[in-house]
């Protein structure tokens, strides 16, 4: 099996997703804080009810699925964004690039 790089990329440049070997007990629990730290990408999700009322939520938990840039997130039922989309079956997925973070 081919040894593959799990890295992420970050502001900071790539980081590895792989524990290092060789750490004690205090070093992993601190390397897996430190690791829960990463600035994750972001997506907005907006909705409307059917009532009209406009509902924006930010996403970490999402991914893209397919060579089309399909995106897939979770939502639990109880959120107000879960219920629009099953209410009225709209809505709009905004994913930031780098160039959306840089000032105008």
């Amino acid at each position: 099996m081919k040894n593959v790089s799990r890295n992420t990329e970050t502001f900071f440049g790539k980081v590895s997703l792989t524990l290092p070997h060789g750490l004690s007990p205090e070093q992993v629990k601190d390397w897996k804080r430190d690791m829960s730290m990463i600035v994750r990408p972001i997506v907005i999700i907006t909705t409307i009810s059917k009532e009209g009322v406009p509902n924006a939520a930010l996403k970490t938990n999402f991914m893209i699925v397919s060579s089309l840039e399909e995106v897939a997130f979770t939502c639990p039922p109880e959120h107000d964004t879960h219920r629009n989309i099953v209410e009225t079956g709209e809505f709009v997925v905004k994913r930031f690039s780098s160039s959306s973070l840089t000032p105008q």
